[in-house]
């Protein structure tokens, strides 16, 4: 085969398959390498055209076909960093974030001081379930970038995600600051400070933010839901109509609006709205719901319950569904069915009602530890324990209570279940560390602060704990060495001096401290 016939069949080919010549491309690239028995260089630059091609179709959103065309490119050039970058990238698009974060290390590794390839791994990291490595590593590009404002948001993002909001203020005003356009620092800042009930810090970034993007309709929506939750109605219908008219596509815009009409009495507006939701999603449990609020009110009890069993199907754990639907099998003479329905409400309604308890046991056992309370902590979060014997938070709280209860066995037991969860979550990976450390086990003591330190490499404390760790298994020159970390990371800690002191005279007459 030569080149001329390649390229009379691919002007064909366009003209034939206009709306899919990238893939086009990427199958004729395919078969030339293999009828051609490319030299090295000619496989470079095939793999960049792939690439290439690619990158056209990300654009595109045609997201399966642009991972094969990235995949195609690595077979050609596997230690392409561009390639491997763009990978992974299209990959937490396209769901798969853990393969996505394997990728991502890879070119990490051959490019470690890249601050957006850092900022894709750790936010293939935060998709991936490990929130608290993906901040780690965030930080670590904002160390590299600290005047990249996408880098700051996203930290900022991550931040709040995780429930710090303080820091989380502060990175997304820097980022607002770098770049006043920027809408998604601004609508971030808005969901923290509406979290935080500070309206009109809240009510100004929306506002901003839409000066900068007028024609944003999730803004319009969230503006919506704003003025909803702060009792301004007609504020809010105005703001959701507009959502509505800028993306008649998108079912939550016309469910919101639903919902909105439905607690106004607008019954006819309700009804055109969470009908129109449910066209463009018909497994939207929320519209069904709503839907069949206003069928019931509206006397179509029929069409109500046909709505609410959809509901009920699609939201099994709601427990104002069963509810809804008990009322109208009532009414409609079904007294059965409306009895099951009225335990389900039962049951569904105790469930909610012990998560309210067990977040507010959590929430008071958690105060009264970091006030000292420590017995009275213990009361709080064992309560909260016998009703959920699997809550990270409880658990978590509940092993640093019985370490300094000096009981590092049941310790151990509950930092392992709060971190069953949140297996990257590191301040349970530290405690964790430090009860083996009480208990006598110092190997697994180590084995945690290795992986801790993966996500908190300048932490002073953890490489004094591993140091500790180290020395009890009479690692002497490592232990050293750690000590030595630390207090590099911390001068003057009179703790970590002393414990490489006595690390260097091999514990002889000297004691230890994680």
């Amino acid at each position: 085969m030569n080149l001329c016939f390649f390229a009379e069949c691919r002007t064909m080919l366009h003209d034939m398959w206009a709306p899919h010549r990238q893939a086009v491309i990427i199958v004729l690239l395919c078969l030339l390498i293999q009828g051609t028995g490319a030299r090295p260089e000619d496989k470079g630059e095939i793999a960049a055209r792939l690439n290439s091609a690619g990158l056209d179709l990300l654009k595109q959103g045609r997201i399966r076909e642009a991972v094969e065309s990235f995949r195609q490119a690595l077979e050609r050039d596997p230690e392409n960093v561009d390639c491997l970058a763009n990978l992974g990238v299209a990959l937490v698009r396209q769901g798969n974030p853990a393969e996505a974060v394997e990728v991502l290390q890879r070119a990490t590794q051959r490019r470690p001081n890249d601050p957006r390839l850092s900022s894709d791994l750790a936010a293939a990291l935060g998709a991936a379930g490990r929130p608290h490595e993906a901040v780690a590593q965030m930080r670590k590009s904002c160390s590299l970038a600290p005047h990249d404002a996408v880098i700051r948001r996203n930290l900022g993002i991550l931040l709040a995600d995780e429930g710090d909001n303080r820091d989380a203020e502060k990175e997304l005003q820097v980022a607002v600051g770098l770049d006043p356009a920027d809408i998604e620092a601004r609508r971030a800042l808005a969901r923290l400070y509406t979290r935080e009930s500070r309206s009109q810090l809240a009510l100004a970034q929306y506002r901003a933010a839409l000066r900068y993007a007028p024609r944003e309709p999730g803004l319009h929506f969230e503006l919506g839901e704003f003025y909803q939750a702060n009792g301004k109605f007609s504020k809010a219908e105005a703001e959701l109509r507009v959502a509505v008219n800028l993306s008649d596509g998108d079912p939550v815009y016309h469910a919101a609006l639903g919902s909105l009409a439905l607690h106004s009495g607008d019954l006819g507006t309700a009804e055109t709205a969470l009908r129109r939701a449910i066209e463009l999603r018909p497994t939207f449990g929320d519209a069904h719901r709503d839907l069949g609020a206003v069928l019931r009110r509206q006397g179509r009890l029929e069409e109500a319950i046909v709505e609410l069993r959809r509901a009920a199907e699609l939201l099994p754990a709601d427990p104002e569904v069963h509810f809804m639907l008990g009322q109208a099998l009532k009414k409609a003479g079904k007294t059965d069915e409306a009895a099951q329905e009225s335990l389900l409400f039962q049951q569904r309604s105790k469930r909610a009602a012990d998560r309210n308890l067990v977040n507010a046991y959590v929430a008071e056992g958690t105060k009264l530890l970091q006030t000292g309370q420590v017995e009275e902590a213990i009361t709080k979060l064992q309560q909260a324990l016998r009703l959920d014997p699997e809550n990270a938070r409880a658990s978590y709280n509940y092993g640093l209570a019985l370490l300094f209860e000096n009981k590092p066995g049941e310790a151990i037991t509950c930092f392992q279940v709060a971190l069953q969860s949140q297996p990257d979550n590191p301040d349970a990976l530290y405690f964790l560390a430090r009860a083996y450390l009480a208990d006598d086990r110092p190997e697994d003591a180590a084995a945690c602060l290795r992986k801790l330190m993966v996500m908190r490499p300048d932490d002073p404390y953890v490489h004094n704990g591993l140091g500790v760790a180290l020395a009890k298994i009479q690692d002497w020159s490592n232990a050293a060495a750690e000590f030595k970390s630390a207090r590099r990371l911390e001068p003057g800690n009179a703790i970590f001096e002393n414990n490489q002191t006595c690390t260097e005279n091999h514990l002889r007459g000297c004691a230890l401290t994680p």
